[in-house]
């Protein structure tokens, strides 16, 4: 059933947003006297979920930890109910993209995301996970919660600037949650810590490593293990070779920061850092050591909008461009969420010109999402969860 622009509870469902396992993502608008609008994120359950005892209690579960959060790099939870059957959640609305969507939008105009911005956007997630991490409760008592899905796709960028991290599904108070009724890990493989493949318990050591996957990720332009493969090819991959060093594979990486994302992504847990408290301090003395003149914030912001509005992003002022020509034998990955769409790349001789008019760039959007599809269609079945 078509549920945008319907009436639900207090909230319009203005469209959908994304659609998860269990519920389904709206951006939903809610009025009041005197021209009053408010807009929120609503996570609606599922119709067929929600007369499973075990999955409401999940649902539930889920609103009751995000309402213990409070912080500005986590998206807050306002509300939780239901209405005539169906649960819900209400967060609030972040207007940016989340990581994969930011990501892409390098990757279409065939650039890599700056290093100082791919190490500042993972330093900001290290506070929020650290703030977890050693969260209490209101007796004093040490929650140990684990966030379990740390992936581009649960990491918001505002067109205000702010990174976020969102989607509490998944979080564990301690060992005993970890598995579902069938038995099964739950998350995204591709940025799963070792020790969670093999079905041990997941700790604040799994989340650093999931991170540290998503700084990989963005300082090279793909993501490292495809959805294709299988939790015991990743396995073996890791036992046998470990996470190839970022460095390998741009060839700007210096070595500082190739330390610390190889130590975050070890495969063995106690071989990381300490905490993410530490890892964050050895990032934030990456970015004291190559200063910007202008706040990551506003940068962050100025990308974003280009992103959002579809213009180029090489007129934005003191952006490190980096050119593809380094990266020859580098294939780029866009992601579109659920799948992972390998391309070649053919080097740049010089960098978009910063006159490049959008509809030049729209034309050249419209013809890779051809190819693209096509792609897709030959390979949907290899490239499918």
């Amino acid at each position: 059933m078509a549920e945008s622009n319907k009436p639900f509870g207090p909230f319009e469902l203005v469209r959908r947003l994304s659609d998860g396992g269990m519920g389904s993502i709206y951006l939903a608008k809610m009025r009041g006297p005197y021209s009053f609008e408010k807009l929120f994120v609503v996570k609606l359950m599922k119709e067929k979920f929600s007369a499973d005892a075990h999955d409401v209690q999940r649902f539930a579960r889920e609103a009751r930890i995000a309402a213990q959060l409070n912080h500005q790099n986590i998206v807050p939870l306002f509300d939780f109910g239901s209405v005539k059957g169906r649960y819900f959640i209400c967060m609030e609305y972040v207007d940016g993209v989340n990581l994969t969507r930011f990501l892409n939008g390098f990757l279409a105009q065939r650039k890599l995301l700056p290093l100082h911005l791919s190490v500042y956007i993972a330093a900001e997630v290290c506070r929020a996970l650290h703030y977890m991490h050693t969260l209490r409760d209101c007796e004093g008592k040490p929650l140990h919660l684990v966030h379990r899905d740390i992936s581009p796709e649960n990491i918001l960028v505002s067109r205000a600037g702010e990174v976020k991290l969102s989607d509490f599904g998944l979080v564990i108070y301690d060992d005993a949650e970890r598995l579902t009724k069938s038995g099964k890990v739950r998350g995204k493989l591709s940025y799963m810590a070792p020790e969670r493949i093999v079905g041990k318990a997941a700790d604040a050591h799994s989340d650093q490593y999931s991170l540290g996957m998503v700084l990989h990720e963005l300082l090279v332009g793909r993501r490292y293990f495809p959805v294709s493969m299988t939790p015991q090819q990743v396995q073996k991959h890791l036992t046998q070779r470990g996470v190839q060093s970022a460095q390998s594979l741009r060839g700007d990486v210096p070595d500082s920061l190739d330390t610390i994302v190889t130590r975050s992504t070890a495969l063995e847990s106690m071989q990381r850092y300490d905490s993410v408290y530490q890892l964050e301090q050895r990032l934030r003395t990456f970015i004291n050591q190559h200063p910007q003149q202008h706040t990551y914030t506003e940068e962050l912001r100025q990308l974003v909008e280009a992103i959002v509005t579809e213009a180029p992003l090489a007129p934005l002022a003191q952006r490190e461009d980096i050119k593809l020509r380094e990266f020859v034998a580098l294939p780029s990955v866009i992601h579109s969420g659920a799948e992972d769409i390998i391309t070649s790349v053919t080097p740049l001789s010089h960098p978009p010109s910063a006159n490049a008019g959008v509809a030049t760039l729209k034309a050249m959007g419209r013809a890779a999402e051809r190819l693209l599809r096509f792609v897709f269609r030959r390979l949907s079945l290899k490239y499918s969860d």
